[in-house]
């Protein structure tokens, strides 16, 4: 077999198990009354949410609740 070939594949394999697990981002929820809830745990705002489970990715992933029922104004 070709040396370049076989160095390639080396580089490739010890790519592999150097690799590593991607970061989670925890989902935060904006409730309609103002609170925020994430991992089951209920904080008084959407501020205080963050701060208690800020992501490693430092990106934020935060999801609203709408009532549906009530007219748009």
């Amino acid at each position: 077999m070709n040396s370049a070939i076989t160095k390639r594949i080396g580089r490739i394999e010890d790519r592999r198990g150097r690799r590593v697990r991607p970061l989670s981002t925890p989902v935060i929820i904006e409730n309609m009354d103002g609170t925020a809830s994430c991992g089951g745990i209920e904080y008084p705002d959407l501020t205080k949410a963050k701060a208690a489970n800020p992501s490693p990715s430092g990106d934020d992933i935060v999801a609203g609740v709408f009532d549906r029922s009530v007219a748009d104004a």
